[in-house]
């Protein structure tokens, strides 16, 4: 439905096929000054999985070329404001395990992969790809491309080996340049 500049729009969602989880809500606000333009809150006492945003984008035929790009989620924020503000981030993502005496895989703040099938031709395959660009204004204090920091407190125990940074490379073929 039409919904004007100032109103919000609320979903209730409520999932009975995992028992005892509770109402989620989503709420949508086109005109949010000082709160989330997407709100999502899902949580529950019961089997509760699955993700807060899904996006799946399939092409599968038609015509397109290599000035057409399938981006899954696109996320900008810019500041054109003359005011102070404390972050300015395009995505922040956090992976908390906050189980107690539960055993979790695996905790990623991030997770992302670039997947080359045989049979495909691409230019270049990224399993990640990040880029400080100042093109031009002030910058007091240090640009970093990637910045990098592992914290770990003194009461962790069980721990085998930390890094702050871990590169494996399983190079199967043996390529025209170096590894």
């Amino acid at each position: 439905d039409h919904v004007d500049a100032n109103q919000t729009v609320s979903l209730k969602l409520y999932d009975d096929s995992k028992g005892a989880t509770t109402c989620n809500t989503m709420l949508i606000d086109k005109n949010s000054c000082d709160g989330n333009a997407i709100f999502i809150d899902v949580d529950g006492d019961g089997e509760v999985s699955g993700s807060g945003i899904y996006v799946h984008m399939k092409k599968a035929g038609g015509n397109s070329d290599t000035s057409d790009n399938y981006i899954g989620v696109y996320a900008e924020v810019e500041l054109e404001d003359d005011d102070n503000v404390g972050m300015l981030a395009g995505g922040r993502f956090q992976g908390y395990n906050n189980a107690g005496g539960g055993d979790t895989e695996g905790v990623y703040g991030v997770w992302g992969q670039g997947i080359q099938d045989a049979g495909t031709e691409a230019d270049y395959v990224y399993g990640s790809f990040f880029q400080a660009n100042v093109d031009g204004g002030e910058v007091d204090e240090n640009i970093y491309g990637q910045y990098i920091s592992t914290d770990v407190e003194s009461g962790v125990s069980s721990i085998v080996d930390i890094y702050g940074q871990y590169i494996k490379v399983d190079a199967d073929t043996n390529p025209g340049g170096g590894v």
